[in-house]
């Protein structure tokens, strides 16, 4: 009896099982019929400016083919084509003030991968200097490394300056120094402190150590090809294809720990010590089973990992951005492991548009034995430490000065001014996060284009629209339609700003001064225990962020809408391609209309006053 019970349970679940696959996949609308493009790089010329255009072009599809696309395209450049480069002097904040196409030359240089760039004699992307040049400009010539350490014994605060360190022709990086500071402080050198070249101190177990080999001798200054004069900040990626942490979890942290050493921007090189598209058959990994290359990415399209990291650190540094890229090697069809060179990024393996370039070196033992025995570059300064530095989910206070020089040098390097006065121009714009709900980070707004419709027909009739007379563009933005510089200078002259929490509420950094984010509450499945706490019937419920970014934004006033909005619209899967639990089934924030309109006239109103 028991066994006949077991097998009728047993063929029940599997026909639901089989039931609700076939479901999936009639809704999902079968197999998917995408195939990738080549990709190319390349700029364009867009009513009179430069644009460069993003680098993987096949990424930059269309996501949507409503009939409105093209007209809230048109409408986006109109916004984006009123940018123009900013000339007040109080913004001068660095050597020099660039023009729109200035600024656009540099990156340029930089995006075309021109590799002469790195040993050029002259020019800003110089990189290399010659030692005998370098010698000659220094007053004593250097015989040790040396180091200096703050907060050492704090990991989350631990910074470290390096100097005299050398890499040999396999990449491992050289610390020279004699027997008595290698008995007192150099143990340290090798702890857990320069483990920390990810910002998120929770992605510590998939990340590998550093690790600097400590050689008992003075610099071999007879062996020095070349030095990096410029200070280089080495560091790894951590979940870098979404664009919140790309500035939360990269570019923010580095701009910290340049500021805590007075380290000048335009004169610091950034080293990826990490490549996206890691040899994972090679790997050492975790107890997990995990890659410690994989937080780089993390669970987000390597692709766009790539892409995100490139644009957005060439609009942060006119230099070119270095990368450590590895090379197995062969002795006679034996591996001999891995040999490291540095290089101006994307490295052999994520360059996905030169796919034929060279992934592995063949020696011979003589070659093999001269390459140990190299010393590929010596650096005068290296610059360690944004281990526990995360702007995403810890509470930024006393970190705001950092967002304000970011946006400042963002600004100054893309030559853009931003519309700090809704008094300049004749329209008021008001965008609406138009994101797809295949997206892996959860909630949409259910019924944005309601509210968008809504806002277009009474918006221009509240009092301080009126008494602005000034025309209203509602925009429903799709990110995705647009190069990153093309976001950054469309943020740039926003006004109003709705979204969900994520990475696209992360553009709120480039709006302009006293513009207004109005972000919608998290809605999630909660536990049974915890709905009847917050005395709700059902499990999906509203609830406030967890994120706390936003609050460390001293440029806007944020709106949250968490103790407003007590509606959730339950949404049945999504896209599944990533196998992944956050793109299962989940709801979606429902807005009042009548509420938006109220809370966007409040925005508006406190920008219109005037200082």
């Amino acid at each position: 009896m028991k066994l006949l019970r077991r097998l009728f349970f047993t063929t029940l679940g599997i026909s639901i099982f089989l039931i609700i696959l076939s479901f999936i996949f009639l809704s999902s609308g079968g197999p998917s019929s995408h195939t990738s493009q080549t990709p190319s790089i390349y700029w364009t010329f867009f009513n009179g400016k430069y644009i460069p255009m993003t680098i993987f072009n096949d990424i930059q599809k269309e996501l949507s083919k409503s009939p409105d696309t093209k007209e809230t395209k048109e409408t986006v450049y109109k916004v984006i084509e009123k940018t123009t480069p900013h000339e007040e002097e109080e913004q001068k904040v660095l050597k020099k003030e660039y023009t729109e196409d200035e600024a656009a030359q540099r990156v340029n240089n930089v995006l075309m991968n021109g590799k002469s760039i790195l040993d050029s004699p002259e020019g800003e992307g110089t990189v290399y200097i010659p030692t005998k040049e370098y010698l000659n400009s220094r007053k004593y010539k250097p015989t040790y490394s040396k180091f200096r350490f703050h907060h050492m014994n704090i990991p989350s605060e631990a910074t470290w300056l390096l100097n005299n360190v050398c890499m040999d022709g396999k990449g491992q990086f050289l610390f020279y120094t004699n027997e008595r500071l290698n008995k007192n402080w150099l143990h340290k050198i090798n702890g857990g402190t320069l483990a920390f070249l990810q910002s998120n101190l929770d992605s510590k177990s998939l990340r590998k150590g550093f690790d600097i080999k400590v050689v008992p001798t003075e610099i071999p200054l007879d062996k020095v090809p070349r030095w990096i004069e410029k200070t280089v900040i080495p560091f790894k990626r951590f979940a870098v294809g979404n664009v919140g942490h790309a500035f939360a979890d990269n570019l923010l942290p580095i701009l910290e720990l340049m500021a805590q050493y007075d380290l000048n921007s335009d004169e610091t090189l950034l080293l990826m010590m990490d490549e996206i598209f890691y040899r994972e058959n090679i790997c050492v990994k975790n107890s997990d089973g995990v890659c410690p290359e994989f937080a780089s990415s993390y669970h987000y399209d390597k692709q766009k990992s790539v892409k995100y990291s490139l644009e957005w650190t060439q609009m942060f540094t006119p230099l070119p951005i270095l990368q450590m890229c590895t090379y197995e090697g062969f002795i006679n069809s034996t591996s001999i492991g891995m040999i490291g060179r540095m290089e101006q990024a994307p490295c052999p393996l994520d360059d996905v548009i030169n796919k034929d370039r060279l992934k592995s070196l063949t020696l011979t033992g003589a070659e093999n034995e001269e390459l140990t025995n190299s010393i590929q570059v010596c650096f005068k300064q290296l610059a360690f430490g944004i281990g526990g530095r995360s702007w995403i989910v810890s509470p930024s206070t006393m970190r705001d000065s950092i967002i304000t020089l970011f946006r400042k040098q963002m600004f100054r390097n893309m030559g853009i001014k931003p519309k700090n006065d809704i008094h300049d121009g004749d329209t008021i714009t008001v965008a609406i996060h138009n994101k797809p709900v295949q997206g892996r980070h959860g909630n949409v707004i259910s019924n944005r284009a309601e509210i968008a419709e809504y806002l277009r027909t009474y918006l221009r009739d509240e009092p301080i629209v009126r008494e602005l007379n000034k025309t209203v563009n509602i925009i429903e933005i799709k990110l995705e339609d647009f190069t990153s510089i093309e976001q950054l200078k469309f943020f740039s002259q926003v006004d109003v700003y709705i979204s969900t929490i994520g990475s696209g509420s992360f553009y709120s950094l480039f709006m302009p001064d006293d513009s207004s984010l109005l972000y919608a509450p998290e809605c999630a499945f909660v536990s049974r225990r915890e709905a009847r706490r917050l005395g709700v019937t059902t499990r999906w419920v509203c609830r406030q962020p967890i994120i706390h970014f936003h609050s460390s934004l001293p440029h806007i006033n944020v709106f949250d809408l968490t103790s407003k909005v007590r509606d959730c619209a339950f949404r049945f899967g999504g896209d599944r391609q990533f196998l992944h639990p956050d793109t299962m089934d989940r709801c979606d924030p429902v807005l009042d209309t009548q509420l938006m309109l109220a809370e966007v006239s409040k925005a508006i109103e406190m920008r219109a006053v005037r200082r």
